[in-house]
């Protein structure tokens, strides 16, 4: 209804001005007194227009507000996002830390270092065989350096390029390492191709050993590993059936589906020896000391 009186009002200006133009003279001639007495009889039509004009103006103003409300509440969305994706970003360094955190507790012992790797290719044929690194010969890699992951030992190199590296798993069926079985008996570790590992021939002791875990690491008696290594343990279920098959089955301590990044240990085996040799002589003069 509003409106419609408006309109109403500027139809009837639009109409005044028209008459005003074919009777300009005769209103000239009119002075002053009859130009006031019009305007004021205009007064409540301007009055209309003006409020009109006023009302359209702070429509005008109220929508700019809300552009820029709305251009404002974008800019701090957009915000909110970069604030997110930095949140997100500090998330997976601290998580990437962490895993650093974790390889980088693995103290090596003396006469060796370590190198922390990527692994840039798991093989989808038979992902237990091996995997590959993204280091090599241009960093110092070659072939049968161990290959730990989460202070486990997962396999060793078996090639190296100039910067990637072929690693044989534990797992492999082309795997054999020399262990230490509970620090007493040793054996030799077959992989199988498959999530399983293997120690033939055991003969060590397992009467009143139910429920007890035998502790499976390097025996150092071959060239490629150092001593004490950690592979992994196996829990003796039924001792009577371990004593008459000898046999140890157990699944490796790593799985490779979760393998990122693993540690290259570059072994100083003449130096790793002279330890050896050190210690031993440290025993024998105890043993000599003891019995006297």
């Amino acid at each position: 209804m509003k409106s419609f009186r408006i309109k109403k009002s500027v139809l009837f200006i639009i109409l005044l001005v028209i008459f005003l133009i074919f009777k300009g003279q005769n209103i000239l001639r009119l002075g002053d007194s009859a130009r006031e007495f019009i305007n004021f009889k205009l007064v409540k039509v301007k009055s209309k227009v003006y409020v009109y004009s006023e009302y359209i103006k702070s429509s005008f103003n109220d929508m700019l507000y809300v552009k820029r409300f709305i251009n404002k509440s974008r800019e701090d969305n957009l915000d909110l996002q970069i604030l997110r994706l930095k949140l997100i970003e500090l998330e997976q360094e601290k998580a990437e830390n962490v895993r650093l955190r974790e390889l980088l507790e693995l103290a090596p012992q003396e006469g060796v270092k370590y190198i922390i790797s990527e692994v840039i290719l798991l093989e989808s044929v038979n992902a237990n065989e091996k995997i590959y690194i993204n280091k090599g010969t241009n960093q110092g890699l070659d072939a049968d350096m161990p290959v730990l992951s989460q202070g486990v030992l997962i396999g060793r190199i078996v090639k190296a390029d100039a910067n990637y590296s072929e690693v044989m798993l534990l797992t492999s069926k082309k795997s054999n390492v020399s262990v230490l079985i509970d620090g007493q008996e040793t054996g030799i570790l077959r992989g199988t191709g498959t999530d399983k590992l293997i120690v033939e021939n055991y003969n060590g002791d397992v009467d009143g050993t139910e429920g007890k875990q035998l502790r499976i690491t390097t025996s150092g008696i071959s060239d490629i590993f150092p001593k004490d290594i950690y592979i992994g343990t196996y829990n003796v279920v039924n001792p009577m059936v371990l004593k008459k098959t000898k046999e140890i089955s157990t699944k490796p301590s790593f799985n490779v589906y979760n393998l990122r990044e693993v540690i290259v240990y570059k072994v100083d085996r003449d130096r790793l020896l002279h330890e050896e040799i050190k210690e031993q002589e440290r025993a024998d003069t105890q043993n000599i000391q003891n019995n006297n």
